[in-house]
């Protein structure tokens, strides 16, 4: 069984690029959440007896999401920036039709939750003593979008590559955002340089080294690379 958690999970907004289609690339990270809303949908009923009825006799009616949907940020200039910023370009894309998509993502789960809301003015949660200070931001539900496949994020050309010693080989990554940092897992086994989506690996001795490519968005991928003997 594949318990999901909590821990490393994103919250990411896009915009619709044509009206009333939900985009499946394009996710922005929302920065310094804590706290992210639910999204539960309270059922309502219908009361649909009749005065033959001795016990009252209901049908299913409208599933409610709630209105107001409020998430909680670390109180930062640069995350204060980053919301008006959200909230203003909400406004321009609205003049279009095209609607604000969020997204949940959890690193071990095989789907994101995806709905539709119009993110608000930025408010403050209040002040309370020798404590972190956090940012309130308001989303108008708009539309239920469920559990479905993750946005497109960074992607490896493979998720494994052989290299010999000496010699190189190359992988090409696509969907990056901005800047993207290479780590290893093995730096003296193979080492890796990336310019505008391609790295380069070059293999230094036998063994294997994993390694991780980060993007400005905070989407990561990795690719893992056996160097042979020459």
């Amino acid at each position: 069984m594949n318990e999901i958690v909590s821990v490393g999970a994103r919250i990411k907004v896009a915009f619709e690029t044509t009206p009333g289609v939900r985009p499946v690339e394009g996710f922005k990270t929302v920065l310094n959440v804590t706290e992210a809303p639910e999204i539960a949908l309270s059922l309502e009923t219908i009361d649909v007896s009749n005065i033959t009825d001795l016990i009252t006799r209901y049908v299913p009616g409208r599933q409610d999401p709630g209105g107001e949907k409020q998430f909680t940020m670390n109180h930062s200039d640069d995350g204060i920036v980053d919301w008006n910023t959200l909230v203003a370009l909400a406004e321009t894309k609205k003049a279009s039709g095209l609607r604000c998509w969020w997204e949940y993502r959890y690193p071990n789960a095989a789907n994101s939750f995806f709905f539709c809301g119009t993110p608000q003015m930025l408010g403050n949660s209040g002040i309370t003593g020798n404590s972190a200070s956090t940012l309130s931001g308001s989303v108008v539900f708009e539309e239920y979008g469920g559990w479905l496949p993750h946005s497109t994020e960074i992607t490896p050309s493979a998720a494994e590559t052989t290299v010999a010693v000496g010699s190189t080989a190359t992988v090409t990554l696509t969907h990056s955002v901005g800047a993207v940092g290479v780590t290893s897992s093995n730096p003296g086994v193979a080492t890796a340089t990336e310019s505008s989506g391609t790295v380069t690996i070059t293999g230094v001795k036998a063994g294997t080294s994993i390694f991780t490519f980060k993007d400005g968005n905070m989407d990561s991928c990795k690719v893992v690379v056996e160097v042979t003997a020459a």
